[in-house]
């Protein structure tokens, strides 16, 4: 491709909202992984060494929150400077990420100095703080840390995460819409992508961290008495509120592929139906089983990448957990395998039957 016609399909691009500012030049394009690799982890170690130089000159002043405040007001506006230049390069833009991370991080000490809140009100303040950032701060990466950090706040906030599942199907069904509508909300496209990103990382670091019930329903009737603002249906609400984002998200899919029913959607929704009911019983299928669908549908590795490390995550916490019977485990995965064996076989054999049916038609 020449470079007019590659200017012109940025601008067309552009136009769309798919891209944002200039070009990048053939030598960015160009330059091996390795040199940024390189060049990210040299910008850490030198604002470490920075903050640390920071850190022992505070080291008689930090019990004063004014000061805290102050300085970690100054560090997020240079990083903000920093990236607002739109052209940061990995150096400067891995060296912003690391000064606003320790920005924030004084910003919040030194609120909670100033006026000793509980950790619910902490919380709810990070919460706000890394909306506020997401939403002002330019920057890829730093938008997806922004959201991430922000939803996880308000989750502790609002819950202290004792409801992992509830939390993780309303998170869950956010992603989907999010990722499933990128292209219809593509007017504030750099927003759209931090925010995708952002609660994907979410989504990862519950599956990865095992803190998600392994039991769904199961929990329900073994810890009917568990409270959850007065109602004893945690489990029960979480997991149902995963099923019902795998099958929206089956919908979601269908419709914008254009797949109609039984002709070529059959197959996408019998599988849907096993896994949302799978994952009544053992959430993390779901949430994984999501993950992939939206990866498959758009194109996107990392998606790909991160739903079968999830999932596989998930099914590795989920078969040794000592909560649950090894033979109850072992008869919900294999009767939901051989399920979606049978879905692959009947998918195969509507699609003969189709082309059969056209090939009789032509003729």
């Amino acid at each position: 491709m020449t470079p007019g016609a590659e200017t012109k399909l940025w601008q067309r691009l552009a136009d769309v909202d798919l891209v944002q500012g200039a070009m990048p030049p053939d030598d960015a394009l160009g330059t091996h992984w390795a040199i940024r690799v390189m060049l990210g982890v040299s910008a850490w170690v030198a604002a470490v060494l920075l903050l640390g130089v920071v850190g022992l000159l505070l080291d008689f002043h930090v019990g004063d929150g004014t000061l805290l405040l102050v300085l970690g007001g100054l560090q997020v506006g240079g990083a903000y400077l920093l990236l607002g230049r739109g052209e940061a390069g990995v150096f400067a833009g891995q060296f912003a990420l690391a000064l606003s991370i320790a920005g924030q991080l004084l910003v919040l000490l030194g609120l909670q100095q100033l006026f000793q809140w509980d950790l619910r009100a902490f919380g709810f303040a990070a919460a706000l703080l890394e909306a506020g950032l997401f939403i002002a701060v330019p920057g890829g990466v730093h938008r997806v840390w922004s959201a991430a950090t922000a939803c996880l706040a308000l989750l502790f906030a609002v819950d202290e995460l004792r409801h992992t599942n509830l939390w993780l199907g309303l998170v869950l069904g956010l992603f989907a819409f999010v990722w499933v509508h990128e292209f219809r909300l593509a007017w504030r496209r750099e927003l759209i992508d931090g925010l995708g990103y952002g609660l994907l990382l979410v989504i990862a670091l519950l599956l990865a961290s095992g803190s998600i019930d392994m039991g769904g329903l199961r929990s329900t009737f073994d810890d009917w008495g568990a409270p959850l603002g007065g109602l004893a249906l945690g489990p029960l609400l979480g997991a149902t509120l995963i099923a019902v984002v795998v099958m929206l998200t089956v919908h979601w899919t269908a419709a914008q592929q254009r797949l109609r029913w039984p002709s070529g959607g059959a197959s996408l929704w019998v599988t849907g139906a096993i896994v949302a009911f799978a994952s009544l019983w053992a959430p993390g299928i779901g949430v994984a089983f999501v993950v992939l669908l939206i990866g498959f549908a758009h194109g996107n590795r990392l998606l790909l990448a991160v739903g079968i490390a999830g999932g596989l995550v998930y099914l590795s916490h989920y078969y040794y957990a000592l909560r649950l019977a090894l033979l109850y485990k072992a008869t919900l995965l294999c009767a939901t395998g051989m399920l979606l064996l049978a879905a692959r076989q009947f998918s195969r054999h509507s699609g003969k039957q189709a082309e059969h049916a056209t090939e009789v038609g032509d003729a």
